[in-house]
């Protein structure tokens, strides 16, 4: 499983890299970055939340 982020429709809001942090970071240009790829089984539920969280829905979940 990998996590996408599009940045297009990523509006920065942060939720992401602060509340999923074993996921994600803040990249230095306030972007955020998947830190883990490809996710490991014991993550798939945080992935799924940060997925289900992010108010502009610019993160997915693809399945390998």
């Amino acid at each position: 499983m990998r996590v996408r982020i599009d940045l297009d429709q990523c509006t920065r809001v942060g939720d992401c890299f602060l509340l999923y942090r074993e996921l994600f970071r803040e990249h230095e240009d306030g972007c955020p970055e998947v830190r883990v790829s490809p996710i490991p089984e014991d993550m798939r539920e945080a992935a799924e939340g940060a997925a289900r969280s992010c108010p502009t829905a610019a993160i997915s979940i693809e399945e390998d």
